[in-house]
């Protein structure tokens, strides 16, 4: 996500304890933003996915927690034009600001959006339940 320029591109980051995602062009006018509404837990190791289709379109999003699938509010559900942004791929911060504070085991990145069976799998946990 780029700072300047209206905030193009994405990011996902912590916010009161839940997980907050944008997806946006021009923030706020063009723009995707979804949060959990359940918290993580602060002193435990969990595993969180995001999983988003490239629909444009909040209910192309999903967070996952440990591999089960948040109930999430939208806030911002306008999104029609391209993320693209001119910056490069950044962990623990935006741009310029948010910056993060903890820690992170592991990052993996895929080329298509996983989906709830494959989420379990990755967080560990036994696909059939």
């Amino acid at each position: 996500m780029k700072d300047s320029n209206s905030f193009k591109g994405y990011d996902f980051l912590l916010s009161n304890g839940s997980v907050e995602v944008h997806v946006i062009h021009r923030w706020p006018d063009n723009a995707i933003k979804v949060s959990t509404k359940k918290q993580v837990s602060p002193d435990k190791h969990q595993h969180i996915m995001v999983t988003y289709d490239g629909s444009q379109k909040a209910r192309g999003l999903a967070i996952y927690f440990d591999g089960v699938p948040q109930e999430l509010t939208v806030q911002q559900d306008s999104l029609n034009k391209t993320i693209k942004a001119e910056s490069s791929f950044k962990v623990g911060k935006r741009d310029n600001s948010l910056y993060y504070r903890g820690e992170i085991n592991s990052i993996s990145i895929y080329p298509r959006a996983l989906d709830a069976e494959e989420v379990k799998l990755d967080a560990g946990q036994d696909p059939i339940t």
